[in-house]
């Protein structure tokens, strides 16, 4: 096969399997047409972008400077959130990404002694090792994603875990296909000056973010904490209001038992035995408080009267 079809289907492959383990992590906004437009639109976008870096630079590796670029702006056609959590997300995770892949091949040297010139494989240069890894590593994400969709529970508590566990894998995947990338950069000899200064900058910079959402963490903790304790405080005041009304509601019971039990006293002392009793039953009965008052009236009219020579 033409070695030009063999980039062009290499490039593409890589374009859809970054493109669909972003949109099956990270959701998709846009449902029917419209979410396959917003697809097909960040494939073509990283694309471009692999092409353009494979024409220039010639070799695949560099695409990752770019990645956290496409990743936004897939994200703001297809990615749930505000913008800037999208800035911040695709820039961070861009960066830990790829400082992981650096910190892991320093790690590497300084350990072992291992120089990546001694790097000897069958299969041919650096770069073909690179990219059949690549492809590999890709392909084993694709086929975890399809599995997961296909055998996996469709509403569960459990998908958000695997959802997690998923994302790491593809961390960790993604990291290595990074490493492998950098040691066909650095066994070439292509663009390493390059190379370096784009770590330290991106070092730096995830730096910065890192310290960015930190201070974002704590102001929206803080304002949670203060709503937290404005409505605790609302809630104290409704709860002494209503203390109150139930003390003032107590003490007109007790002065209306304390009325009742005087004037059954009195009836029960001038021998009224039957306007006690009928008295008690009238209590006992739920009224309003005009019926109640006005009961109370003709009973104070009715003592009046027994007590009139």
């Amino acid at each position: 096969m033409d070695a030009i079809w063999v980039e062009f289907l290499g490039n593409l492959y890589s374009s859809l399997l970054s493109v669909g383990l972003i949109t099956y992590l990270f959701g998709r906004k846009y449902r029917g047409i419209r979410g396959y437009g917003a697809a097909a639109a960040a494939v073509a976008v990283y694309y471009g972008v692999i092409v353009f870096l494979n024409y220039h630079y010639q070799f695949e590796g560099l695409a990752a400077i770019l990645y956290g670029l496409v990743l936004f702006v897939y994200g703001c056609l297809a990615l749930k959130g505000r913008a800037e959590y999208k800035v911040v997300f695709c820039v961070a995770w861009n960066c830990a990404l790829l400082l992981t892949a650096l910190g892991s091949f320093v790690l590497l040297h300084f350990i072992t002694g291992w120089s990546i010139h001694d790097l000897r494989h069958p299969l041919g240069s650096a770069r073909t090792i690179a990219l059949l890894y690549g492809c590999l590593i890709k392909g084993m994400i694709a086929l975890a994603i399809a599995m997961r969709k296909r055998f996996g529970p469709r509403y569960s508590p459990a998908g958000s875990g695997w959802r997690r566990a998923l994302g790491l894998l593809s961390y960790f995947l993604l990291s290595l296909e990074a490493f492998l990338m950098m040691m066909e950069v650095m066994i070439q000899g292509e663009g390493t000056a390059l190379l370096l200064v784009f770590y330290i900058v991106l070092a730096g910079l995830f730096l910065i973010l890192l310290y960015a959402f930190y201070q974002s963490m704590m102001g929206r903790r803080e304002s949670r904490e203060a709503q937290y304790l404005r409505e605790s405080m609302e809630q104290q005041a409704a709860y002494i209001h209503s203390f109150s009304q139930l003390c003032q509601e107590m003490r007109l019971l007790r002065h209306d038992a304390r009325g009742h039990l005087v004037t059954v006293h009195i009836l029960l002392k001038e021998g009224k035995r039957q306007q006690a009793a009928a008295y008690l039953e009238g209590i006992a009965k739920p009224q309003t408080f005009r019926e109640d008052h006005e009961r109370e009236n003709g009973m104070e009219c009715f003592c009046e009267e027994d007590k009139k020579p």
